[in-house]
């Protein structure tokens, strides 16, 4: 996307576009089971996560978690009403899906970090978009692939990228512009 100006359709395929950000997690994506709420985990994240000591004390991860949503947002309405893209691949850090996280709400360590882990309020606002076809994110390691479902619209391909610290990953995704994705 060129400075100040509306996304264009990138790649060599025609008709289809990619929109990117690192998403970052707003706490959406907690255990529910654990009723925790938002401020609990911004109290907590300097001992639970482990960029949490090197982040500013005052830094306000659901106030970056909306601005950097509002700007993908903006991105993706814009491609909605480009009428040369037909399929657009959803590039984030952190996972935007249910579907792309590995629950265990029975290991109460791994369920308090789920907060963590995702932005579910992102993710629900990509997937009004119907020309999302594809979201692939990282940030967990753990690798995952899921078709989920919408109503209305077609299906959109989820994965996450399995990589780790020193074992590096990749995922190869083929954005299909008529009828959905394949990878």
């Amino acid at each position: 996307m060129a400075r100040g100006g509306a996304p264009r359709p990138r790649g060599r395929g025609r008709g289809a576009a990619v929109a990117g950000s690192i998403g970052w997690y707003d706490y959406s994506a907690a255990e529910p089971a654990l009723d925790l709420g938002p401020a609990w985990y911004a109290a907590h994240r300097r001992e639970l996560i482990v960029d949490g000591e090197s982040m500013d004390a005052g830094f306000d991860d659901r106030a970056f978690a909306a601005e950097r949503s509002r700007v993908l947002l903006a991105d993706l309405d814009a491609l909605e009403g480009n009428p040369e893209v037909r399929a657009v691949l959803v590039v984030t850090h952190v996972p935007l899906l249910e579907d792309q996280l590995s629950r265990r709400p029975w290991d109460r360590e791994w369920a308090v970090r789920t907060a963590f882990y995702g932005n579910l309020t992102l993710g629900a606002e990509v997937l009004r978009r119907p020309k999302v076809t594809t979201v692939v994110s990282g940030h967990t390691h753990g690798g995952k692939r899921a078709t989920v479902f919408r109503k209305p619209g077609s299906p959109v391909t989820a994965l996450v990228v399995g990589s780790d610290f020193g074992r590096p990953a990749t995922v190869t995704v083929e954005i299909g512009t008529g009828s959905g994705a394949e990878g």
